[in-house]
């Protein structure tokens, strides 16, 4: 068995991973302070995400939703493999891997379109001011909490993502993070 780096992530969604978690980093440091910032921010977070669901149905082979190893089956085999820390190949993302990024997307766009609320509710402009003017000030708490709750929950969800990347880096000998930044990944390959 030799090792052979193939390319995994295109350009696209490497650059979307940095600018994701810039923008959110951003918008969570800034919620308060900056306002501006916080909303140019959470804008091209809602903007990020449509791009990747969009390039997760039209995107290079392991971006794509479709390519996502997301059966139960296969998750608790992939489960089960971590907890006896037994070593699994993956071409692209693992099973946990995939119901994470599926779960950090929809908590995401659940973030923005939320924080697009409260910006109406708090200041009557945005796409949703029409709507605001009709919500009364116990609703505008209860969003706002929730959009608090949403950015908590992504805010752990990312440790725990982080956090299984370094176990899986450390299990597969191969630092998945730096995949992430040059786009290729060890693979073992027999021998001819």
């Amino acid at each position: 068995m030799t090792e052979k780096e193939i390319q995994i992530w295109d350009p696209l969604i490497r650059i979307f991973h940095v600018l994701l978690i810039t923008c959110f980093v951003l918008a969570w440091w800034f919620e308060d302070d900056y306002l501006k910032l916080h909303l140019l921010c959470g804008s091209i977070v809602l903007g990020l995400i449509f791009f990747r669901m969009i390039w997760g149905i039209t995107g290079t082979p392991h971006t794509r939703f479709s390519d996502f190893p997301l059966s139960p089956r296969m998750l608790l085999s992939h489960l089960n493999s971590l907890w006896k820390l037994r070593k699994e190949s993956y071409p692209g993302h693992t099973p946990a891997g995939s119901l994470m990024i599926i779960t950090l997307l929809l908590l995401l766009l659940l973030l923005s379109l939320s924080g697009v609320a409260v910006y109406a509710l708090q200041t009557g402009h945005g796409p949703l001011a029409s709507w605001a003017e009709s919500v009364d000030f116990q609703r505008e708490i209860w969003l706002t909490k929730i959009h608090q709750l949403l950015a908590d929950t992504i805010t752990l969800l990312a440790l725990l993502h982080v956090g299984g990347v370094l176990f899986e880096s450390l299990l597969q000998k191969q630092n998945l993070a730096l995949a992430m930044i040059t786009g290729r990944k060890k693979r073992m390959e027999k021998q001819p």
